[in-house]
């Protein structure tokens, strides 16, 4: 029997160069074949310093799958929404001393 697995790993510093921290992004994803059944795993880790989320992403049947991409689409919109309302913002702050 062929046992399949595809990966996915990323990993990324968060701050631009310059700004003195450990904060980085990793995420980490396998697709698993076996015997005709797929299976997913993976994590998102976002850390700052001491502070780090851990997400666990599952996919051993269709709805763990949706309710995965469905957590990922809620966390992009957020992200985004987030980014959208400091760049608006930006010009309102203190200037760097």
């Amino acid at each position: 029997m062929k046992n399949d697995v595809e990966k996915y790993t990323y990993r990324q510093f968060l701050n631009r160069p310059g700004f003195e921290s450990s904060a980085m992004i990793y995420a980490d994803a396998s697709r698993h074949e076996w015997r005709g059944n797929v299976t997913l795993g993976g994590q998102l880790k976002i850390t700052d310093c001491s502070r780090s989320i851990n997400l666990s992403l599952v996919g051993d049947n269709q709805a763990e799958v949706d309710n995965t991409i469905f957590k990922l689409r809620r966390i992009e919109k957020v992200a985004r929404e987030l980014r959208q309302l400091y760049e608006a913002s930006r010009d309102d702050v203190a200037p760097e001393e």
